[in-house]
């Protein structure tokens, strides 16, 4: 009866070492995919952020430029990494980047912003000054 005994735990040792080799190989042929799909998707969530950003500031901008000199707005900005915007003094144009991705746009009036938006949320207030559009 030990005999039989002895056997069977082997083999039980033994189905429990293949179904673990099983698991890990699944698990090592399987996490580099997943890792690859986290970094996609944040980078995925920060281009969202920054054309959110471009949008809210060209809708405000335009929105400024209809309503005339004196009015302002105040618009929230989140940001995973450090946002720059730039303006062309030039044209009715700027170009806001995080250091990855660009993306420009133009506006109704003349805008005349430029600085850096910090990660997290911030509060930027847009005036029409001079049929120019600029950060307070």
């Amino acid at each position: 009866m030990t005999k039989i005994y002895k056997v069977h735990r082997a083999q039980l040792s033994l189905e429990f070492i293949i179904i673990l080799a099983i698991t890990l190989s699944f698990l090592a042929l399987w996490l580099p995919v997943i890792v690859s799909t986290q970094k996609s998707t944040q980078a995925n969530i920060d281009d969202f952020y920054l054309k959110n950003t471009a949008e809210d500031i060209s809708h405000s901008s335009d929105t400024l430029c209809i309503l005339g000199e004196g009015n302002e707005r105040e618009i929230t900005i989140v940001a995973n990494r450090g946002i720059n915007i730039t303006s062309s003094r030039t044209d009715n144009s700027f170009t806001v980047s995080d250091g990855i991705s660009n993306i420009s746009k133009d506006t109704k009036c003349m805008i005349n912003i430029s600085g850096t938006i910090q990660k997290g949320r911030t509060n930027i207030i847009l005036k029409n000054e001079n049929e120019i559009i600029s950060i307070r």
